[in-house]
């Protein structure tokens, strides 16, 4: 864990929710994918909490965080969710997605959109049109994990949390349970024609779990949208490639048109958001 990370619980519906959190500013909620937890945005946290304060929680049924037996579906952990932003203090701010993660976020704007100003999904779930975004058959069998989400599997190899044998065991099993449980009504469509915001989405040029051919159908639903394919990376950039992530959060939010500089030349235009692979 950081060392300028804090560790902090705050109980919904008698299930005590955990979560790192660290820096000031503007806020930055992660949310992790499937069978992983907060921690998974550790690599990215020390750039980005030097601007904002970034909170990364686990999921209930995921990491430190117990199961909610009340969350049956993906739309009760959305609305959970809503319940989660002002009790820790998400007054107005970003939220960022991976993988089933970047399906919660997306939903979670078209529900808040006085409170969330953009989002940044990187390799969403359940947002591809054809029906390949990553049901419960995309999500990698036991033992086959390291293989299938990371292109380089020793990068990441120091990333995970030390904790005894017997709790990775217990805490793999749990997030399986709860994964397959929220997917079991599939992804509810999700009208993303609606989300006025500005959307970042990420793609891991090598991603086994989600191919980097779904991006461009993802990106066509959005109407304010930037792609980016993240080279030598696969279906957790946050992890695998964290300064690449962070940098390009940081590019996003703070775009070159907002930042002072020079007065541009009479008669130029101003940057616009581009749909294209890498604008």
């Amino acid at each position: 864990m950081d060392p300028g990370a804090r560790e902090r619980r705050i109980s919904l519906r008698n299930v005590p929710w955990r979560f790192l959190e660290g820096g000031e500013g503007e806020p930055l909620l992660f949310l992790h994918g499937g069978g992983a937890m907060g921690q998974t945005w550790c690599g990215a946290f020390p750039a980005l909490a030097r601007r904002h304060r970034v909170v990364l929680p686990d999921l209930p049924g995921f990491g430190a965080t117990p199961a909610d037996p009340e969350l049956k579906r993906l739309r009760d952990v959305v609305t959970r969710l809503r319940e989660f932003l002002p009790a820790a203090g998400f007054r107005t701010g970003v939220v960022l997605g991976n993988s089933l993660g970047g399906y919660l976020a997306a939903a979670l704007a078209l529900q808040e959109p006085t409170r969330i100003r953009a989002v940044v999904l990187l390799a969403p779930a359940g947002l591809d049109p054809s029906g390949e975004g990553g049901g419960p058959a995309a999500y990698p069998a036991p033992g086959t994990m390291n293989q299938a989400l990371f292109h380089h599997p020793s990068r990441v190899a120091g990333c995970f949390p030390r904790i005894p044998p017997e709790e990775v065991s217990r805490r793999a099993r749990s997030a399986r349970e709860t994964t397959a449980r929220w997917l079991g009504g599939g992804f509810p469509p999700l009208p993303l024609e609606n989300l006025r915001i500005r959307v970042l989405l990420l793609w891991g040029k090598e991603d086994r779990v989600l191919p980097i051919a779904i991006a461009s159908h993802v990106r066509d639903r959005f109407a304010r949208v930037q792609l980016r394919v993240l080279e030598d990376c696969g279906h957790v950039p946050a992890w695998e490639s964290p300064g690449s992530v962070a940098a390009e959060v940081e590019a996003f939010l703070d775009p070159p048109e907002t930042r002072q500089g020079p007065t541009p030349p009479p008669g130029s235009s101003p940057p616009t958001d581009s749909g294209g692979p890498g604008g």
